[in-house]
């Protein structure tokens, strides 16, 4: 026979489900923050690193032949480096997708706020935590989902400092290689390729 488990009542879930969703939903937010800060940083780096790299060809003298045409080379792959970051960019729309989290966490915060001051022997409260049922629905409906890690860092009940150092390992790990990893590859292909 198959058991049905019995339900609960929304009064027992609905608060805890609407702050751990805020929670997830703050988690989102400052991700896609650092995501478009990192975005932003990395196009302004390469902007100038291309600048730099078109200026100094006028500083040389022809006998740097082969470094004249590295430099060129290094300013046309971080010309490239500029676009391919400012089309990824403009299509992940981080920073929108952040707002929207805030607004959505926000909302939440509303909401659970509400459920807080209802009074729980009034005869409307059955109909008000339905009501706020449904604009929890709506709120979530209205954004993009949060991740699974969004909600194990946003909630934190599994969360260890291992898990927390792994993730801040993985950002600094990605400004490297958006910093010194990418330039210092494109110098070493610069000088395979030009001799």
């Amino acid at each position: 026979a198959c058991l049905m488990a019995e339900k609960q009542p929304l009064n027992q879930y609905l608060p805890q489900l609407i702050e751990n969703t805020r929670l997830a939903r703050i988690q989102s937010e400052k991700r896609l923050l650092e995501f478009d800060t990192l975005l932003k940083h990395a196009t302004i780096y390469y902007a100038c690193i291309t600048t730099l790299l078109s200026i100094v060809p006028l500083f040389l003298t022809s006998s740097f032949g082969s470094w004249q045409d590295r430099i060129t080379f290094l300013s046309i792959a971080s010309a490239i480096i500029i676009t391919i970051c400012t089309i990824y960019a403009s299509g992940q729309n981080y920073a929108v997708r952040a707002e929207q989290m805030r607004r959505a966490y926000l909302e939440l915060q509303r909401l659970w706020l509400q459920i807080d001051t209802l009074k729980v022997d009034s005869e409307e409260y059955e109909n008000a935590l339905s009501e706020i049922a449904g604009r929890y629905v709506d709120i979530v409906a209205s954004t993009e989902n949060h991740t699974e890690s969004d909600y194990l860092f946003g909630v934190g009940d599994k969360v260890t400092e291992a898990d927390e150092t792994i993730r801040r390992a993985r950002y600094i790990l990605l400004r490297f290689m958006v910093y010194i990893g990418l330039p210092i590859l494109l110098v070493a292909i610069s000088i395979l390729v030009i001799g």
